[in-house]
């Protein structure tokens, strides 16, 4: 009876560990899985790439999914980087009156990006230098797959609620080559499977996102680019797509400057 009751304990011991410990990789699996973004202040004394990447390896520590951390040196320049990303329709000379007062400011910005193993940092100084290092992994801002090149210029996502807690993903990407359905499934592939309710991709194949809500009105790692004139942007191609995270591919449609282009077939 003893001999049982000890043979009882020990499965019943047995049983319980085994549950933690697919609660514990499933806890880990999920947080693998999850879309963080977070905004840090680091007054100007202490903004220096190795600070910055110092902050970004330990949120990436404390966040395994996909992490994307913005630096600024104060509150003020945080408002005015993001004041102008989130309007519906652009009007064009809004549009260049918005670029041409944020370039002639003096920018202090760092962004660090980590995903699956694989990080990135970036940071302007003050006078217009840009700096970039690959600090652990592939350079995961560039995807070269299947003779695509693309530049991912932007990541962000919608706010959780309390109604819809899962957010939605929103990538920005520039091609180096035909701006086709192969290209979007090309980025795709790299997000694909997050823990969001739907990933939006947004392509184009020039510098310009001028029309493109939800984005930065100028993009601080790289101002080398000239502006367009009001009738290069109104027919300039772009690429829209959009899909569940665990759909094989997502579905796309061609947009002329802000008219819809037609759709796209999916490969």
């Amino acid at each position: 009876m003893r001999y049982t009751q000890l043979n009882f304990i020990r499965l019943l011991a047995t049983t319980l560990l085994m549950a933690i410990c697919c609660l514990h990789l499933s806890a880990q699996a999920q947080a693998s899985d999850e879309v963080f973004t977070q905004q840090r202040i680091v007054p100007a004394p202490e903004f220096s790439p190795k600070r910055l990447e110092l902050i970004g390896k330990e949120e990436a520590a404390r966040h395994p999914g996909l992490l994307v951390v913005w630096f600024f040196v104060s509150k003020e320049e945080a408002s005015l980087f993001w004041k102008d990303t989130v309007t519906m329709r652009r009007v064009f000379s809004d549009w260049v009156t918005m670029y041409d007062a944020a370039t002639a400011r003096d920018w202090s910005i760092g962004r660090y990006i980590s995903f699956r193993g694989a990080s990135v940092l970036q940071v302007r100084d003050k006078f217009g230098g840009v700096y970039r290092k690959s600090v652990s992994g592939d350079e995961i801002l560039n995807v070269e797959e299947d003779g695509v090149f693309a530049d991912i210029v932007h990541i962000t996502r919608s706010a959780p609620t309390s109604t819809d807690p899962v957010p939605d993903l929103f990538l920005y990407a520039r091609i180096h080559g035909p701006l086709d359905q192969a290209a979007a499934n090309a980025i795709w592939r790299r997000f694909r499977g997050l823990n969001v309710r739907l990933i939006s991709i947004v392509l184009r194949s020039d510098p310009w996102f001028a029309y493109n809500w939800g984005i930065p009105v100028f993009y601080p790692f790289d101002t080398s680019h000239r502006i367009p004139t009001e009738p290069e942007a109104a027919n300039t191609r772009s690429v829209h797509c959009q899909g569940a995270p665990n759909a094989k591919t997502p579905f796309c449609m061609q947009m002329i400057g802000e008219r819809m282009g037609g759709a796209l077939l999916n490969k």
